[in-house]
């Protein structure tokens, strides 16, 4: 009798377990899609308010912007000139692309909260996707 009733607290156990993992993977899929979201947002906004304005200054300033923007790159540039300035001091990229310090003292500081905060929300998409993927595929 008291092995039955082992077995049987073990699968209590178990299904006890698995219910608690399923509320995790819940949990971990709402924030997933709430990351989605907000990258969506995040990277509208970020186009009109602090791509556009880059794109104002770098052309009054004579550079092209299509000489740079292969399937959308000067998002990724923009930010990167923003957060990391020193980057364009190696290979030269200052006179091959442009200048960060043509429109670094109009970025607020808020435009740099809006590129952090895009930059963690599209990273946690990809961290939670990469784990739903490995979970579902290896672990269940």
């Amino acid at each position: 009798m008291k092995l039955y009733s082992k077995e049987l607290d073990i699968k209590q156990l178990i299904k006890v377990n698995m219910s608690n993992i399923s509320i995790i993977i819940n949990i971990l899929a709402l924030i997933m899609t709430l990351s989605l979201f907000l990258t969506s947002i995040l990277t509208v906004v970020y186009y009109f308010k602090i791509v556009r304005k880059i794109d104002t200054i770098l052309a009054s300033h004579g550079v092209d912007k299509d000489g740079f923007d292969i399937t959308w790159g000067r998002f990724k540039l923009y930010k990167r000139a923003i957060l990391t300035p020193d980057f364009f001091d190696k290979d030269e990229l200052k006179e091959r692309l442009f200048d960060p310090e043509l429109f670094l003292k109009k970025i607020t500081p808020i435009d740099r909260k809006i590129i952090k905060t895009r930059a963690f929300f599209s990273t946690s998409f990809i961290v939670t996707l990469i784990f739903l993927i490995i979970y579902d595929s290896f672990i269940k």
